[in-house]
Protein backbone atom coordinates (compact mmCIF):
# COMPACT_ATOMS: atom_id res chain seq x y z
CA UNK A 1 0.00 0.00 0.00
CA UNK A 2 2.53 2.60 0.76
CA UNK A 3 4.43 1.82 -2.88
CA UNK A 4 0.75 2.83 -4.20
CA UNK A 5 0.61 5.75 -2.42
CA UNK A 6 3.91 7.13 -2.60
CA UNK A 7 3.72 6.52 -6.41
CA UNK A 8 3.70 9.64 -9.19
CA UNK A 9 0.68 8.63 -10.68
CA UNK A 10 -0.94 8.56 -7.43
CA UNK A 11 0.73 11.98 -6.03
CA UNK A 12 -0.12 13.48 -9.41
CA UNK A 13 -3.93 12.01 -9.37
CA UNK A 14 -4.15 13.33 -5.87
CA UNK A 15 -3.04 17.13 -6.76
CA UNK A 16 -4.85 17.43 -9.62
CA UNK A 17 -8.62 16.22 -7.87
CA UNK A 18 -7.43 18.69 -4.55
CA UNK A 19 -6.74 21.72 -6.68
CA UNK A 20 -9.84 20.95 -8.77
CA UNK A 21 -12.09 20.05 -5.89
CA UNK A 22 -11.54 23.29 -4.05
CA UNK A 23 -13.91 25.29 -6.37
CA UNK A 24 -16.43 23.28 -4.70
CA UNK A 25 -15.53 23.95 -0.85
CA UNK A 26 -16.92 27.16 -0.46
CA UNK A 27 -20.02 26.21 -2.61
CA UNK A 28 -20.16 23.18 -0.36
CA UNK A 29 -20.32 25.15 2.99
CA UNK A 30 -22.90 27.96 1.92
CA UNK A 31 -25.51 25.28 0.43
CA UNK A 32 -25.12 23.58 3.99
CA UNK A 33 -26.94 26.82 5.59
CA UNK A 34 -30.33 26.83 5.65
CA UNK A 35 -30.47 30.69 5.96
CA UNK A 36 -29.18 30.39 1.67
CA UNK A 37 -32.68 30.73 -0.94
CA UNK A 38 -32.28 28.52 -3.98
CA UNK A 39 -31.56 31.47 -6.45
CA UNK A 40 -28.64 32.47 -4.71
CA UNK A 41 -27.83 28.95 -4.63
CA UNK A 42 -28.08 28.60 -8.74
CA UNK A 43 -26.16 32.14 -8.82
CA UNK A 44 -23.24 30.29 -6.64
CA UNK A 45 -23.06 26.64 -8.59
CA UNK A 46 -23.09 29.26 -12.03
CA UNK A 47 -19.84 31.24 -10.64
CA UNK A 48 -18.38 27.91 -9.68
CA UNK A 49 -18.90 26.34 -12.92
CA UNK A 50 -17.37 29.55 -14.79
CA UNK A 51 -14.08 29.04 -12.44
CA UNK A 52 -13.98 25.75 -13.53
CA UNK A 53 -14.90 26.37 -16.92
CA UNK A 54 -11.77 28.91 -16.98
CA UNK A 55 -9.88 26.31 -15.30
CA UNK A 56 -10.76 24.09 -18.47
CA UNK A 57 -9.94 26.66 -20.86
CA UNK A 58 -6.40 27.62 -19.35
CA UNK A 59 -5.47 24.13 -18.90
CA UNK A 60 -2.32 23.82 -20.21
CA UNK A 61 -0.72 26.73 -17.60
CA UNK A 62 -2.89 25.30 -15.10
CA UNK A 63 -1.67 22.04 -14.92
CA UNK A 64 1.97 22.85 -15.41
CA UNK A 65 1.66 23.98 -11.65
CA UNK A 66 0.42 21.14 -10.54
CA UNK A 67 2.63 18.91 -12.26
CA UNK A 68 5.78 20.39 -11.04
CA UNK A 69 4.22 20.23 -7.53
CA UNK A 70 3.74 16.74 -8.36
CA UNK A 71 7.25 16.11 -9.76
CA UNK A 72 8.97 17.90 -6.01
CA UNK A 73 6.37 15.67 -4.01
CA UNK A 74 7.23 12.41 -5.19
CA UNK A 75 10.83 12.87 -5.75
CA UNK A 76 11.12 10.74 -9.03
CA UNK A 77 11.39 11.47 -12.69
CA UNK A 78 7.96 10.74 -14.01
CA UNK A 79 7.65 8.39 -17.12
CA UNK A 80 4.70 7.80 -19.34
CA UNK A 81 3.24 4.96 -18.57
CA UNK A 82 3.03 1.93 -21.42
CA UNK A 83 0.65 2.35 -24.42
CA UNK A 84 -0.82 -0.78 -25.54
CA UNK A 85 -3.27 -1.51 -28.09
CA UNK A 86 -6.10 -2.72 -26.34
CA UNK A 87 -6.50 -1.39 -22.61
CA UNK A 88 -9.16 -1.63 -20.35
CA UNK A 89 -8.70 -0.75 -17.17
CA UNK A 90 -7.11 3.19 -17.63
CA UNK A 91 -6.73 6.23 -20.41
CA UNK A 92 -4.82 5.33 -23.40
CA UNK A 93 -4.45 8.36 -24.74
CA UNK A 94 -1.13 8.93 -26.41
CA UNK A 95 1.03 11.78 -25.59
CA UNK A 96 5.10 13.08 -26.21
CA UNK A 97 5.93 13.61 -22.53
CA UNK A 98 4.63 12.74 -18.91
CA UNK A 99 2.69 16.16 -18.17
CA UNK A 100 1.20 15.50 -21.45
CA UNK A 101 0.35 12.52 -20.58
CA UNK A 102 -1.14 13.16 -17.65
CA UNK A 103 -2.75 16.20 -18.57
CA UNK A 104 -5.04 14.61 -21.54
CA UNK A 105 -5.70 10.98 -19.29
CA UNK A 106 -6.13 12.76 -15.81
CA UNK A 107 -6.90 16.49 -15.47
CA UNK A 108 -8.98 17.12 -18.93
CA UNK A 109 -11.31 14.21 -18.59
CA UNK A 110 -11.92 15.33 -14.49
CA UNK A 111 -12.20 18.80 -15.17
CA UNK A 112 -14.99 17.44 -18.26
CA UNK A 113 -16.58 15.59 -15.65
CA UNK A 114 -17.07 18.44 -13.14
CA UNK A 115 -18.89 20.43 -15.74
CA UNK A 116 -21.00 17.93 -17.49
CA UNK A 117 -22.10 17.33 -13.19
CA UNK A 118 -22.98 20.90 -12.72
CA UNK A 119 -24.53 21.16 -15.91
CA UNK A 120 -26.54 18.70 -15.50
CA UNK A 121 -27.89 19.28 -11.64
CA UNK A 122 -28.58 22.37 -12.58
CA UNK A 123 -30.23 22.97 -15.71
CA UNK A 124 -31.78 26.06 -17.46
CA UNK A 125 -34.77 24.88 -16.73
CA UNK A 126 -34.36 24.34 -12.99
CA UNK A 127 -32.83 27.68 -12.27
CA UNK A 128 -36.18 29.11 -14.35
CA UNK A 129 -38.46 26.99 -12.32
CA UNK A 130 -36.47 28.10 -9.16
CA UNK A 131 -37.59 31.74 -10.07
CA UNK A 132 -41.33 30.54 -9.59
CA UNK A 133 -40.88 30.91 -5.61
CA UNK A 134 -41.26 34.34 -6.37
CA UNK A 135 -44.45 33.74 -6.58
CA UNK A 136 -45.50 32.72 -3.37
CA UNK A 137 -46.48 35.12 -0.52
CA UNK A 138 -44.03 34.52 2.30
CA UNK A 139 -41.57 35.36 -0.51
CA UNK A 140 -43.40 37.81 -2.14
CA UNK A 141 -43.50 40.10 1.05
CA UNK A 142 -39.92 39.77 1.62
CA UNK A 143 -38.67 41.26 -2.00
CA UNK A 144 -39.65 44.61 -3.68
CA UNK A 145 -41.65 44.90 -6.46
CA UNK A 146 -39.18 45.34 -9.50
CA UNK A 147 -36.84 42.72 -8.22
CA UNK A 148 -40.14 40.02 -7.99
CA UNK A 149 -40.67 41.25 -11.79
CA UNK A 150 -37.14 40.96 -12.91
CA UNK A 151 -37.15 37.17 -11.74
CA UNK A 152 -40.24 36.77 -13.34
CA UNK A 153 -39.85 38.29 -16.56
CA UNK A 154 -38.28 34.85 -18.00
CA UNK A 155 -40.49 32.77 -16.20
CA UNK A 156 -43.37 34.51 -17.79
CA UNK A 157 -41.70 33.90 -21.35
CA UNK A 158 -40.95 30.48 -21.16
CA UNK A 159 -44.39 29.71 -19.95
CA UNK A 160 -46.77 32.31 -22.08
CA UNK A 161 -48.01 29.44 -24.05
CA UNK A 162 -49.60 27.74 -21.06
CA UNK A 163 -50.58 31.16 -19.47
CA UNK A 164 -54.02 32.70 -20.20
CA UNK A 165 -52.23 36.62 -20.44
CA UNK A 166 -49.13 37.77 -19.41
CA UNK A 167 -50.84 40.68 -18.36
CA UNK A 168 -52.45 38.37 -15.05
CA UNK A 169 -49.39 37.70 -13.96
CA UNK A 170 -48.16 41.49 -13.51
CA UNK A 171 -51.52 42.24 -11.83
CA UNK A 172 -50.93 39.33 -9.62
CA UNK A 173 -47.91 40.75 -8.56
CA UNK A 174 -48.89 44.28 -8.10
CA UNK A 175 -51.82 42.95 -5.51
Amino acid sequence: MYTNITSFCFIITFITIHSHLSHLAPLTCKLQKSTIDIIKAYALVNDTKKAIVFERDHIDTEFSDIFIKSVKMSGVQPEVPRIVDRQIHRSNIPSDSPSDHYKKNIAIPFLDHLITQLETRCTRLGILNSKLLATVPSVLCLKELPTIKKELVDVVETYQNDLASKENINREVNL
